[in-house]
């Protein structure tokens, strides 16, 4: 697929057409959070691991979608103001 066009998913298991999957076992821990800050739109979960691939992001038009609530247990969260929240 093209990257261009799809996107890259990172993790464990991944099935969506027109992605690239980067398996999180295959490649070191620094390699993985760079590739995440190349992307130009991370959405991410509620992990501090996701969180610095999508702060490292440099892009000038980058877009985040982040979680509005980091816990259940709290409303809080760790996104920063310029990311968009859901």
């Amino acid at each position: 697929p093209n990257v261009k066009q799809g996107g890259a998913a990172f993790g464990t298991d991944c099935n969506v057409a027109g992605t690239v999957f980067v398996p999180n076992h295959e490649i070191s821990q620094f390699a993985y959070i760079y590739l995440m800050s190349l992307c130009k739109v991370n959405i991410i979960s509620n992990s501090t691991f996701s969180w610095w691939g999508a702060y490292l992001n440099q892009h000038k038009n980058q877009l985040v979608i982040a979680p509005s609530r980091w816990t259940f247990t709290s409303n809080k969260t760790l996104a920063l103001d310029s990311w968009t929240k859901i």
